[in-house]
């Protein structure tokens, strides 16, 4: 053996690269996916320790059981019918001392433990753990993901550790968030804490979080205000995401956040929102995500807009995120359609990455509008602009395009809908703006020239390396079953599908002349 292989450091690497957890390398269907770490693992004795530390630091509770203890302890019985079959895991005799010797060998290893998959409960076995667990267990255990059904969540003081630091929960009933208390006595190391539960609040969840003095990331269905104020003042929080906000009282207190990075909402309502960030200044958020799933009008979204100003710092924020799960429809008045002039007050985060806005009967932008914003934001690497329901004709042209090759370098992903029904002349003098980064365009429900050959033309001299085109049916079987209600927006996708079919041979014929024209230069 090669004395390389001698230092725990390198074999640690290989452990690493063997992982498909560390890699992110899984394997093809149907081969076991740690066959090479455990094929390394049994090599030599070299090997074996920082092998065995792989493949043991993550498993489940249903694996760590039918593995490592008797087989003749366990039966598992499958229920139902097949689409709904369900695993259950029961008990053929008493648990001995002597039936834990092996769990006890590899359960130091354990770092992660999982217990609640579909398809396979532990309820019938609950029972007997509690009564026989070992209490020195999973000494080194540091994170917990618990989604047993039902009233199996009670069972999981039986895993809680103090040198747990991470936790990941369902909440769906009282009698479960009551034993919140004891958990956050329990692991006071506690910095990452993750509670499901859609439609479920609690106020033991905000008890349980101003317990915690540590947190960096919390995710949780709400808080209150007390505990909103809580995480404000904790030196370490970096990411938070809620599903709503609650509404502040009438002087709210100002929160600081001082090293928060990450801020989400899923499904909030529009004004606790704009209520919670009025109590922001500077905070140097790097990531801001919110879907509304109540439509929210042009005026709101200004409110929104302006309020970001003050609560996020301007030079850190990268992505700002506005999502739209409403069900806008033609029903809805024109209040719904955002001006151009709304988005202005972005324009002070130049240093953006990502910009995604959502509107739910689109916007009223133009090619002028369009040349004013887009320099503020050269570091784009996404622009989403996508609507809801097309009630109001775009009257941004195809002339906009030059404004993203020219300010924008490192753009590949763009979503903006788009008259095509006019195209640019080509103008190659000096000046002339050509973006290599772009690689799909998404122009919603544009609508489009006859000559597809000429937008394909112009469309691959602005972007060399563009590729993809879709349309707001770009996810839509667009059969004939559809053809009744949504027939024109399917025959103009067909019809952008053509011009994205020319675009790799625009793209030939145009090198193959510069090449020629390169040769009789010569």
């Amino acid at each position: 053996m090669h004395h390389c292989l001698k230092i725990l450091e390198i074999v640690d690497l290989i452990c690493d690269h063997l992982d498909p957890h560390v890699a992110c390398k899984w394997p093809t269907l149907g081969q076991p996916p740690f066959r090479d770490l455990a094929r390394f693992t049994r090599t030599c004795s070299t090997f074996q320790g920082p092998g065995l530390d792989h493949l043991w630091r993550r498993a489940s509770l249903e694996n760590l059981l039918t593995l490592c203890m008797p087989a003749d302890l366990w039966a598992v019985d499958l229920m139902g019918e097949s689409w709904t079959r369900e695993k259950k895991l029961r008990l053929l005799r008493p648990i001995r001392t002597s039936d834990w010797n092996r769990v006890r060998l590899y359960a130091p290893r354990i770092q992660i433990l999982w217990c609640g998959s579909a398809g396979s409960s532990l309820s019938n076995i609950f029972p007997a753990l509690s009564v026989s667990l070992p209490e020195r267990l999973l000494q080194n255990l540091q994170r917990l993901v618990w989604k047993p059904t039902g009233e199996d969540f009670q069972y999981i003081h039986l895993f809680l550790r103090h040198t747990l630091t991470e936790i990941s929960f369902d909440l769906a009933s009282d009698s479960a968030a009551s034993l919140l208390a004891s958990l956050a006595e329990r692991c006071p190391k506690l910095t990452d804490i993750s509670i499901g539960g859609y439609g479920y609040n609690s106020p033991f969840v905000s008890e349980f979080v101003r317990q915690l003095r540590c947190l960096k990331k919390v995710a949780v269905p709400t808080l209150n205000q007390d505990a909103l104020e809580h995480l404000s003042q904790l030196p370490t929080l970096r990411s938070l995401h809620l599903h709503n906000v609650p509404t502040l009282s009438a002087v709210p207190v100002m929160q600081n956040f001082r090293i928060l990075r990450s801020f989400g909402l899923s499904s909030p309502e529009i004004r606790p929102t704009v209520g919670l960030l009025q109590t922001w200044r500077a905070v140097p958020l790097i990531d801001f995500r919110v879907t509304f799933y109540d439509i929210v009008t042009a005026a709101e979204m200004h409110t929104l807009f302006n309020v970001a100003v003050t609560a996020f710092s301007h030079s850190s924020l990268g992505t700002f995120y506005i999502g739209d799960g409403s069900d806008a429809d033609e029903h809805h008045p024109p209040m719904h359609v955002l001006p151009h002039h709304e988005l202005r007050a972005l324009q002070c985060f130049t240093n953006l990455t990502s910009l995604s806005i959502a509107s739910p009967l689109g916007f009223d932008l133009d090619d002028t509008a369009v040349s004013a914003l887009v320099p503020s934001w050269p570091r784009l690497v996404t622009l989403l602009l996508p609507v809801h329901f097309h009630a109001h004709a775009p009257r941004t042209t195809l002339a906009c395009l030059h404004s993203f090759a020219r300010h924008c370098p490192g753009l590949r992903h763009l979503t903006i809908a788009l008259d095509a029904t006019t195209v640019p002349t080509l103008d190659f003098r000096a000046g002339f703006a050509r973006q290599r980064s772009l690689l799909d365009l998404d122009i919603e429900q544009s609508p489009l020239s006859i000559a597809h050959l000429s937008v394909a033309r112009f469309l691959s001299a602005v972007f060399p390396r563009l590729r993809e085109i879709s349309t707001a049916r770009e996810h839509y079987n667009n059969d004939e079953d559809d053809m009744e209600e949504h027939g024109d927006a399917i025959r103009l996708h067909f019809r952008w599908k053509e011009v994205e079919a020319m675009l790799p041979d625009v793209a030939a014929i145009r090198q193959e002349a510069r090449m020629l024209g390169e040769g009789e230069n010569e």
